[in-house]
């Protein structure tokens, strides 16, 4: 199925200038000069045929103007570099590795939902059971953001490619880094911080366009939180992309740390500011309400604190105690074999389901 667009008719008649008309876009070709033909479907059932010339915008055949919903419009998927989308000046939906934040820009809140989710595709056998489904959860966060070197300082005359591959063994929730540079770095240069996992870029930052000076602690503050499941292994590197000409000039020179990983291998310095975090599973009202509204979980403590009451009574009190005991430990029986039986019932009711 076609995309709704509305073209504007270029026509030299006065009559027809500005016209809009409505149309799906059928098919995009190309012909034998590389020129793209649209296919369209009209309102009233007819096709007509678009020729864009070749020397065009290539987004001429995809991107278009509707006039009518003050909406530009997109017939192909879009994707962003940056791992943003920016919504005027008031929201951002950004992706943070293992997470989607949606960003108030203007108080500065990265906001995120809680999650549920199912396993695709459902067609497969293995995920239409229950381990197909992701119960939902929260992110509980640790309270107070952590300063880590994972390798400790730096060593003050050496230098390093930025260019790191490490293992992550904690669920962490990353907000910015410090490193130490190595080299000079002019206004003709854009620096570009990237995070890598399995060859596939999941977040690019540009940073600042100005003057770097060797041995300049370097602090880069992520726009979004970068937050890993851990136990996974994620390339982080920094490159420099000359202005001018948009050539790669490779590597950032940094100083390394003054301890190697496990395998021996050199590490770039940094210095990382992050929390960790559980995601916890989220309880539904039926969950812990019973169908009379009362609280199973108040319900299961009741049981606990009398139980313990009675045998705290039979283990520690004399042979002959006195009637009014013997009269309390009777209604506390009392009492443990009713909230017994209202929780046989609850399960009973759980089970059958």
């Amino acid at each position: 199925m076609g995309v709704l667009i509305s073209n504007r008719i270029n026509s030299s008649s006065t009559s027809t200038e500005g016209l809009i008309s409505t149309s799906y876009v059928h098919s995009v070709s190309n012909d034998s000069s590389g020129n793209a033909v649209i296919n369209k479907m009209n309102v009233d059932g007819t096709m007509t045929v678009d020729l864009v010339p070749v020397n065009q915008s290539k987004l001429d055949p995809y991107v278009s103007y509707d006039s009518s919903l003050d909406r530009v419009v997109s017939v192909k998927p879009l994707a962003t570099t940056l791992s943003s989308f920016y919504l005027k000046e008031q929201h951002s939906v950004s992706s943070g590795y293992e997470n989607i934040f949606f960003k108030n820009l203007q108080t500065d809140v990265a906001w995120q939902p809680c999650w549920s989710g199912i396993k695709m595709p459902q067609t497969l056998e293995e995920n239409r059971g229950d381990d197909g489904i992701y119960k939902p959860t929260a992110r509980i966060y640790t309270t107070d953001v952590q300063e880590i070197e994972r390798f400790g300082g730096y060593i003050p005359d050496a230098e390093v490619d930025f260019d790191e591959y490490s293992y992550f063994e904690n669920k962490n929730s990353v907000y910015g880094l410090d490193c130490i540079l190595a080299e000079d770095i002019g206004t003709e240069i854009q620096m570009k911080f990237i995070v890598r996992k399995n060859d596939r870029d999941v977040y690019e930052q540009l940073l600042p366009i100005q003057s770097y000076f060797k041995n300049q602690t370097l602090k880069i503050n992520f726009s979004i939180p970068l937050e890993s499941h851990g136990q996974e292994y994620i390339t982080i590197f920094l490159c420099k992309v000359r202005i001018s000409d948009d050539v790669d000039l490779g590597f950032l020179k940094v100083r390394p740390a003054l301890e190697t990983d496990g395998l021996g291998q050199v590490k770039v310095y940094a210095k990382l500011y992050l929390r960790f975090f559980e995601d916890k599973l989220l309880a539904f009202k039926d969950d812990i309400l019973d169908a009379s509204g009362n609280n199973l979980v108040d319900i299961e403590n009741r049981l606990t604190i009398l139980e313990n009451a009675h045998d705290h009574n039979h283990t520690s009190e004399p042979e002959n105690e006195p009637d009014d005991h013997e009269a309390r430990i009777a209604d506390l029986e009392a009492k443990v074999l009713e909230l017994q039986n209202q929780m046989s019932g609850i399960l009973g009711i759980f089970s059958s389901d």
